[in-house]
């Protein structure tokens, strides 16, 4: 039950943080035009948040594989909520940029010490399920933060909001059960031990190029680099492309933006349960899924994009649904979304199965830094291919979908190293626990 309420306290936690960095999207022309600023400007205002977010995981990440992840919990808690009070107050660009970039320093510790977390208290055997409710908790933020950012005229007012879930949701934080290090893992756990071998290991600073030397690794964290570059453009610039191609409202083009990535809450549990069936009898099959996901999600995207049509100003998300072109668009979106979230589960449970636990905090700050710098490019880059076809934003985000091909090579990689990583992780794990068994 303890660790249940873990879980949950976390969930929580992450859909508040998701929903934080989707207050901006829907108010890009609106604060362009009160700070009189570009397109371009605009998206650099979101990448550096989110590049400033994935530097700071590293740090977090390092420490959460040696010291107590409630406390490091906390502290970024209150770093994050007490600059978003901050943010809706900027007055300039200048003021904008910088308060946002520190509440992403808070943000940048939810991550690496969440996943630190969620691998100690849940079985190889069920973490890409455990992985898939990040998604479903990633689906809600989303959507909550584009909805609330949406609705409301006033684009200060949800930073406000937000701020304030930050400062409730710190309570509970102080009652988390934290898990051992360790304890789930059933190699370092011998049957005739199990949940007795206290685990002491903890990261030092020579882990680090260990962790690089395998080649699993490696190549995940590399694909993250054009990886999101894809959902990184469809998610940053898609309510301004309906708002100006399709000639919806805002409001309108919000709700518009939060159908397509429904997909997204049965996509993730959805192929997080089947990578859990199929890895009991193939070790490699986390990855496959992955690199199937990739290839269904990227010719479904670039359709979607391919829909052109056009409604009133006044039209309300049900006129564009009856449209058949619009219902059109909306289901293969669902479908897209649905592919593309399934991946999330799977990749992250493949680092857990070939990372050890002192190193699971450290790996996913560097997976999150690989991640963010690709979803951080996207908005500036989406915002400059804009710029450079004269403002074809239909154009530039499918040019943006393409960045999945090289993502695909380095998956395909990865699928030829994984089995031997993961066989090399428990090996060191038994030999640990028989060596403790022996000492005892």
């Amino acid at each position: 039950m303890k660790e249940l309420t873990t879980l949950c306290i976390f969930f929580f936690l992450f859909t508040v943080n998701i929903a934080h960095q989707y207050l901006l999207v829907p108010n890009y022309q609106t604060i362009e035009a009160e700070l009189k600023i570009s397109d371009f400007k605009m998206g650099l205002v979101y990448s550096i948040y989110l590049i400033t977010f994935a530097l700071s995981a590293i740090g977090w990440g390092y420490l959460a594989d040696k010291f107590s992840r409630k406390r490091l919990l906390i502290i970024a808690t209150f770093i994050w909520s007490v600059f978003s009070l901050l943010i809706a107050t900027a007055s300039s660009y200048g003021s904008l940029i910088s308060f946002l970039a520190c509440s992403s320093l808070g943000i940048g510790a939810i991550i690496p010490v969440g996943y630190s977390l969620t691998s100690d208290l849940v079985e190889p055997q069920r973490r890409s399920f455990a992985f898939a409710w990040w998604s479903v908790a990633f689906a809600i933020g989303s959507g909550g933060g584009i909805l609330v950012a949406g609705v409301y005229d006033d684009w200060r007012f949800p930073f406000l909001l937000l701020a304030t879930c930050g400062l409730v949701l710190a309570i509970p934080l102080l009652f988390l059960s934290e898990p051992a290090r360790g304890q789930s893992e059933l190699s370092f756990n011998l049957a005739e031990k199990k949940d007795t071998l206290p685990y002491t290991y903890t990261i030092n600073r020579d882990d680090l190029l260990k962790i690089l030397r395998c080649r699993t690794n490696l190549y995940v964290i590399l694909q993250n680099l054009p990886g999101f570059i894809p959902i990184g453009i469809i998610s940053a610039w898609v309510i301004t492309l309906f708002i100006r191609d399709y000639g919806m409202s805002k409001a309108t083009a919000s709700i518009a933006s939060i159908i397509m990535f429904v997909g997204m809450f049965f996509g993730s549990l959805i192929f997080g349960a089947l990578g859990d069936h199929w890895f009991k009898k193939d070790r490699r099959a986390r990855v496959k899924l992955c690199l199937i996901m990739l290839l269904a999600s990227m010719p479904l995207w670039i359709a979607v994009f391919c829909i052109p049509f056009r409604v009133a100003q006044d039209a309300d998300i049900i006129d564009v649904m009856l449209l058949p072109v619009g219902m059109l668009m909306f289901i293969i979106s669902i479908l897209a979304s649905s592919f593309s979230e399934g991946f999330m589960p799977n990749w992250l449970a493949t680092l857990s199965d070939v990372n050890l636990p002192e190193h699971r905090g450290t790996i996913s700050a560097m997976n999150t830094l690989a991640s963010r710098i690709g979803s951080g490019i996207a908005p500036s880059l989406g915002g400059a291919l804009s710029l450079l076809l004269g403002g074809n934003l239909r154009m530039a985000i499918i040019i943006g979908i393409l960045f999945w091909i090289p993502a695909l090579f380095l998956w395909t990689l990865a699928l030829r190293s994984v089995e031997q990583d993961m066989h090399q992780m428990e090996k060191t794990l038994q030999v640990r626990a028989e060596h403790q068994v022996h000492y005892d």
